[in-house]
């Protein structure tokens, strides 16, 4: 993706409805999340470099889940491990440590869809932005 980009392509005319991502925005960086009207536990942050070039410049963009529900789907599956492992351990039952296990699996393929679907919309809303932006200047 090589396209000029500068600080005003994620400001608005100064009505907040307008935005389309929240975030920090500096020279040669920027740390932005979608804007949303309701509450998504799996909206990625965006964190991107951007590096001039001779013929524009080059956006460089990483995608992560943010911090708090990181921590609380960490929380989780150490909290359904250790059931598990009680289980295990303590009533040597097998088959509800399996299940245990089983619905670590199914936690972690949940939230990687909805963290993937998410990114996807996320990665369409910043290239419609940027080109935009490019259309506009020419």
């Amino acid at each position: 993706m090589v396209k000029s980009v500068d600080e005003s392509v994620f400001r608005s005319s100064g009505r907040e409805e307008n935005y389309m991502f929240n975030g920090i925005i500096q020279s040669d960086k920027f740390i932005i999340s979608r804007k949303l009207n309701h509450y998504q536990n799996f909206i990625p942050r965006i964190r991107g470099r951007i590096e001039s070039t001779s013929r524009g410049s080059i956006v460089f963009v990483k995608y992560s889940l943010f911090f708090g529900s990181l921590l609380i789907w960490l929380l989780v599956s150490s909290i359904v491990f250790t059931i598990g492992l009680v289980f295990l351990l303590l009533q040597q039952n097998l088959t509800f440590f399996l299940i245990a296990l089983a619905g670590l699996i199914i936690n972690y393929a949940v939230i990687l869809a909805n963290f993937n679907r998410q990114v996807k919309i996320s990665q369409m809303d910043l290239e419609y932005l940027l080109n935009v932006d490019s259309i506009e200047k020419n």
